[in-house]
């Protein structure tokens, strides 16, 4: 077979080379798309423990220090509850300067197996505000 000098075409060499680099490419979206998924599904677990710790610290501070140094009083100075999928703590403790620290900690399943996140909010609350 005789091949003349201006014949125009691709030959199976050039299709392999340029399929693999497709191929490459297409493998560089995908990987870029799974990381973005994983990275959308820990921040929506992120933003779902941060609300849930910040509803816990705004139930406190509504209560006020009064009914605060109440349930110090009687023992009730911790608990834990499981809201949205993750679960929260809670601590109530009287410093000796008598202000009320109240911490609210929230674990949750981070974005990979196997894997838990932990969010701590703290606040003081005085008798005066």
């Amino acid at each position: 077979m005789r091949r003349l000098k201006d014949e125009k075409g691709v030959t199976l060499i050039n299709a392999l080379v340029a399929a693999l680099i497709l191929f490459l490419g297409l493998l560089a979206v995908g990987g870029l798309f799974l990381t973005a998924v994983i990275s959308t599904y820990a921040a929506q677990r992120m933003v779902i423990a941060n609300t849930v710790a910040e509803d816990k610290m705004e139930e406190f501070r509504t209560l006020g220090y009064d009914s605060l140094q109440t349930l110090i009083t009687v023992g009730e100075t911790s608990g834990s509850d499981t809201v949205q999928g993750v679960i929260r703590q809670w601590n109530l403790t009287l410093l000796p300067n008598g202000v009320i620290q109240v911490q609210v900690t929230v674990t949750y399943r981070g974005a990979r197996p196997g894997t838990r996140r932990s969010v701590a909010f703290v606040s003081y609350i005085s008798r005066h505000g």
